[in-house]
């Protein structure tokens, strides 16, 4: 689903509408976080940053002035000068995220962004996030398989069916930020989304018996 928005694939049948206009060119309103960084390693965290706008033919005095603004908000200015072997994986995200965020890019999409991360370094990242978020006023998509996750920083949240992935549920999930994981209503949401999981996972497990049958 990703690579269709972000026109890495293309779509068979139907159309990708944003805001009832057909997505079409080189989608530069949307940019993509990977769970594996995708940086340049022979590039600084700069240089990193920059490089979208480069390609976008941006003039270098601007290129520059936006980066400065940009690492300074996610707190990587000081570490501009830095190559990607020298930073964490949380740093390494905000990167990703700052590089996006210098393209302007209004949608933002992330694939599984946090999951390669530690427990601590993941929940700083999604309070990072929500800050982002906030700041920028960007549309985020995030896929992840982590229930909690979607629930502490999603307004909606989509169920998908095993494969072939089809959408069988919004939820809006009506709670205030930041928001408690231990109340009922979290947890209400929670035993929700993990029951559709897990028929899903069994008749995945089910389909999978019956073809080696």
């Amino acid at each position: 689903m990703l690579n269709l928005i972000c026109g890495l694939a293309l779509p068979t049948t139907g159309s990708i509408l944003v805001k009832g206009a057909a997505l079409n060119g080189n989608r530069k309103e949307v940019g993509i976080v990977f769970q594996d960084y995708g940086l340049f390693p022979w590039l600084n965290v700069e240089h990193n940053v920059e490089f979208g706008m480069r390609l976008n033919g941006v003039a270098a005095a601007e290129r520059k002035a936006r980066t400065q603004d940009i690492l300074a908000k996610v707190g990587l200015l000081a570490a501009r000068k830095k190559y990607p072997h020298q930073l964490s994986g949380g740093m390494k995200q905000r990167v990703c995220i700052a590089r996006v965020l210098a393209n302007d890019s209004q949608y933002l999409l992330m694939d599984e962004p946090f999951g390669a991360l530690d427990h601590q370094t993941r929940l700083l990242m999604q309070r990072f996030l929500l800050e982002v978020w906030r700041e920028f006023g960007k549309t985020i998509l995030f896929v992840t398989h982590q229930v909690e996750e979607a629930l502490m920083l999603s307004e909606r949240i989509f169920l998908m069916t095993s494969r072939p992935g089809m959408f069988v549920e919004e939820i809006e999930v009506d709670l205030p930020q930041p928001r408690d994981t231990t109340s009922q209503a979290f947890n209400d949401y929670r035993i929700h989304i993990t029951t559709h999981l897990e028929k899903e996972v069994l008749k995945g497990f089910e389909e999978q018996a019956g073809w080696l049958e």
